[in-house]
């Protein structure tokens, strides 16, 4: 499940995707004080419940009678331009690499080549079904060249 909300408090600009099936507008529905995304038609229909914070979920879908238990996490996803020659350098702590440093008022950065549409960055993050669990995360990225 995908709900892709552009624009911020507007819902007739949200988009409901199941399996990447876009479910048309007057299919489902979101109640935000139950926390709730319900859908009728596709896969017999269901109900997602979202713990506050929307960072995953659980529920059911299908025909009544035969509903399956569904589970979901949150992922996010972003298409980045990638450019060599920005300036950006590794930030270290003793020889561990932890993260990325770069100005962007350089004219290193300014002037740096742009590669558009060349990266994809995917974060997942998934709450633990157990309190006595840890809750994880992750992040991958895939080259679009």
């Amino acid at each position: 499940m995908t709900l892709l909300r552009p624009t911020p408090n507007d819902r007739a600009a949200e988009l409901l995707f199941l399996d990447r099936v876009p479910l048309a507008r007057d299919a489902w529905s979101v109640d935000e004080f139950e926390r709730v995304v319900t859908w009728h038609g596709a896969y017999g229909g269901g109900r997602l419940w979202l713990p506050p914070g929307h960072r995953s979920g659980a529920g059911l879908m299908g025909e009544v009678g035969a509903e399956v238990g569904i589970y979901t996490q949150y992922r996010t996803a972003f298409v980045c331009e990638v450019a060599k020659d920005a300036g950006a350098r590794t930030k270290l702590d003793g020889e561990r690499v932890v993260g990325l440093a770069w100005d962007a008022s350089s004219e290193a950065w300014k002037k740096a080549a742009w590669g558009g549409n060349v990266l994809r960055f995917q974060f997942t993050y998934d709450t633990a079904g157990d309190p006595t669990e840890q809750d994880t995360s992750g992040f991958t990225y895939t080259d679009l060249r």
